[in-house]
């Protein structure tokens, strides 16, 4: 997301950019790559099995909140 602002190009642009690019460079590899079983996790249809399973074990009480040591990235500023 940092890059896509950084470049002014909206991140799911800049996302699906990527993803034919990274796509493209491991075809010219000659990989024998089963493009049929490819998954984005940027997808809804991928994400929102994500979002439910958080939800069902923020609800069983399974997810809490604590501070802990990150590695910090100080020029995007993310973990």
């Amino acid at each position: 997301e940092n890059a896509a602002i950084k470049n002014n190009v909206p991140p799911a642009d800049w996302t699906y950019k990527n993803i034919d690019n990274m796509r493209n460079q491991l075809k010219r590899l000659g990989l024998g790559v089963d493009w049929t079983k490819e998954l984005a996790t940027c997808h809804p249809e991928y994400y929102k099995w994500e979002q439910w399973l958080f939800t069902e074990m923020y609800k069983k009480g399974l997810v809490y909140k604590k501070e802990s040591v990150v590695n910090w990235d100080p020029v995007d500023q993310t973990v």
